[in-house]
């Protein structure tokens, strides 16, 4: 049986952890024996199962601009923080001696841990025998005019990396419309799909949840208080005030925001925890309210609703904007810019979205994780 050894990292949402939790999955099921290495605050309801953990000293982003890295209790970290979890993180990669190393979003980006990941790719290289090195990354990066930057990807795949597994199409979106220098090393580049969670996710316990309601949820939470705010407040002058509002909230979203939305007293709304069954009550509902990360976005595909999709757009953050853009012009989604999140407008978009005919075909395939494992697996 071959060994992987998954590196994930996340700094702020979670949506990188969910992406990871089913291509685990998939590479368990298709017989490999998986460690995940992970070095972010833990997740609330997202395991890997099947598969063997090891955490590293916890590390996020100190704010959304990603100023910055700090430890799990806020403090910024320190050379010895590094030094400590870079030699954990190289022992571990000798202890298992892992026939594939994936690593997640590196080197398109996490450069923040090049203290780590550089000593560590190097330790793969001087292996024997070496293991296959692989890039599991998103199909759209954040925009960055920094050639530099760019090239120096491009040194790094060179260098290092036998595979780069890109999770998209690209007769949606070519991967270099974001990394304009992806014909450096298209040789390497193989397209997974889109990963999404199971076409028949377990609803047993859910048949008739979320039915005739709006859904709203922003990931984790923690760039999505303005937009549950303002949905919230919206709903008394929404065409749909009569339907059941059920707020999903992420663990990152602060106590303040939903104390702000129990304090409206208004019947017609629940609130409660981030739900597994997510897929299942966008199935039922009449309208979906969300930002626009990957994984949410890849949900409602899978569901075929309405929905409105308002982006996390702050600083240069673009990547989720760029795709929901695209859907939004293919009828797929009802889009509102972050900037531009009113009352009103949210309003305007709901009347929008519930009456524009969009489609209920995926654009693209979304068995991303199943490819992902079988890439591995074939040893390409």
């Amino acid at each position: 049986m071959e060994r992987v050894l998954f590196y994930v990292q996340h700094l702020l949402g979670v949506g990188h952890v969910k992406r990871a939790t089913l291509i685990a999955q998939a590479m368990v099921e298709a017989g490999l024996d998986v460690h995940v290495v992970l070095g972010g605050t833990p997740v609330d309801g997202m395991t890997f199962d099947g598969c063997t953990c090891h955490e590293l000293p916890q590390a996020r982003a100190a704010d959304a601009a990603f100023s910055g890295l700090v430890d799990y209790n806020g403090r910024p970290v320190d050379d010895t923080w590094r030094d400590d979890r870079r030699d954990q993180l190289l022992a571990l990669y000798t202890d298992l001696a892992p026939d594939v190393l994936l690593i997640e979003q590196f080197p398109f980006g996490r450069r923040q841990f090049r203290f780590e990941l550089l000593p560590l790719l190097d330790l793969a290289l001087a292996s024997k025998p070496r293991p296959r090195i692989v890039c599991s990354v998103r199909d759209i990066l954040v925009t960055k005019n920094t050639p530099a930057k760019h090239q120096q990807t491009v040194d790094y795949i060179d260098a290092y990396f036998d595979t780069v597994i890109v999770h998209g199409d690209p007769a949606f979106v070519p991967f270099e419309t974001t990394f304009p220098l992806a014909y450096a090393f298209a040789g390497k580049i193989h397209y997974s799909g889109y990963v999404a969670p199971p076409e028949n996710p377990n609803t047993e316990d859910c048949v008739d949840t979320g039915r005739d309601e709006v859904i709203v949820a922003a990931g984790g939470g923690a760039v999505g208080a303005d937009l549950m705010i303002c949905v919230a407040r919206a709903k008394a002058q929404s065409s749909l005030s009569h339907l059941t509002w059920r707020f999903l909230i992420g663990p990152n979203l602060p106590s303040s925001i939903v104390s702000a939305i129990a304090d409206l007293n208004d019947p017609g709304i629940l609130i409660e925890p981030n739900r597994s069954d997510y897929g299942a009550l966008l199935k039922n509902c009449t309208l979906s309210i969300s930002q626009g990360g990957y994984n949410t976005m890849m949900d409602i595909i899978r569901a075929g609703c309405a929905a409105i999709v308002v982006p996390f757009g702050s600083g240069d953050e673009d990547e989720q904007s760029r795709r929901a853009a695209i859907l939004h012009n293919h009828g797929y989604v009802t889009m509102i810019a972050e900037t531009a999140l009113s009352l009103d407008l949210l309003s305007a978009g709901i009347n929008q979205a519930i009456s524009r005919s969009h489609s209920k075909y995926s654009p693209f395939s979304l068995e991303g994780a199943t490819r992902t494992a079988g890439i591995i697996t074939n040893k390409r």
